[in-house]
């Protein structure tokens, strides 16, 4: 048995989108409206949602709010609040957020892969966190949209985030720099 080596394996890491890539898909879920999975890709593209959250999400003022998937696997529940953005304030007359809601998870696999076959769903995250980062968004706000206990690119200390509480004016004036065309 110690001479059996197992091969090394490593997760494949996705990419964020490229804005032609974003540009195709949101053009798509425009004009096919009709498709079940439409609304739930753009949620999950502009909100930087999992699939798994789209069915806790609702709508108070000018943010979703989220339940964190993966604080449910065994542990306590945390609401997200993520604030609209311009860029998604220019698609929100084409989303129906309860048909967002109760899309099938499989619907949004086979037509996100049909759309962009080189690309996962959960690549709409990255994308929403990359554009959020190339806006200049501060990058703990980020964090939190994004459920996000730690990120090495945030030069804080643990007590620093533990102890911030970003009044949702600041949350939504940071938001407001999420704004490029498509």
């Amino acid at each position: 048995m110690k001479k059996i080596e197992l091969p090394y394996h490593e997760s494949k890491k996705g990419s964020a989108l490229t804005k032609a890539e974003e540009k195709q898909l949101v053009d798509y879920c425009i004009s096919h409206k009709e498709n079940a999975a439409s609304d739930a890709l753009l949620v999950m593209l502009y909100f930087g949602l999992r699939r798994s959250e789209l069915a806790t999400i609702r709508v108070e003022d000018n943010f979703l709010i989220c339940t964190t998937s993966k604080q449910r696997q065994g542990r306590v529940e945390v609401d997200r609040k993520i604030p609209f953005t311009p860029v998604f304030r220019r698609v929100l007359p084409y989303v129906d957020f309860q048909k967002a809601k109760e899309v099938k998870l499989n619907t949004i696999q086979s037509t996100f892969k049909r759309l962009l076959p080189e690309h996962h769903p959960h690549e709409l995250r990255y994308t929403f966190i990359t554009r959020c980062k190339e806006a200049g968004c501060n990058l703990e706000a980020v964090m939190l949209w994004a459920g996000h206990s730690f990120d090495k690119d945030v030069k804080t200390s643990a007590v620093d985030r533990g102890y911030t509480d970003y009044s949702d004016e600041y949350l939504l004036s940071e938001a407001q720099k999420v704004d490029y065309p498509l």
